[in-house]
């Protein structure tokens, strides 16, 4: 089965806009949800969207605890054609965020 990923990856600087991503997810046998719940295994976010602290970035990060990662994930784990590591594909802005005392 198929990862079940929401988006919030407006104004990317990966160049991917968000509506090609979602086509690539559903490609590759993925869901993609419109918002965050329960069900969301990760939540596609650009560094803008983490640093704007977007409503799905505060719901990913709050109520749900769903891992953030950059659209990187996607567009690797589907040149792949295997899940990557999602650990490693936290936002810049996630990042440094953490880092901060």
């Amino acid at each position: 089965a198929g990862l079940t990923l929401a988006l919030s990856a407006g104004g990317d600087e990966s160049g991917v806009g968000q509506a090609e991503l979602a086509k690539s997810i559903r490609a590759a046998g993925g869901v993609v949800s419109n918002t965050v719940h329960k069900r969301v295994d990760l939540l596609v976010a650009s560094a803008r969207a983490v640093k704007r602290n977007t409503q799905a970035v505060r719901k990913a990060r709050g109520k749900f605890r769903t891992p953030i990662v950059s659209p990187d994930f996607v567009i690797d784990s589907i040149a792949a054609g295997s899940k990557r590591d999602p650990a490693l594909y936290a936002p810049t802005a996630d990042r440094a965020a953490r880092a901060a005392p």
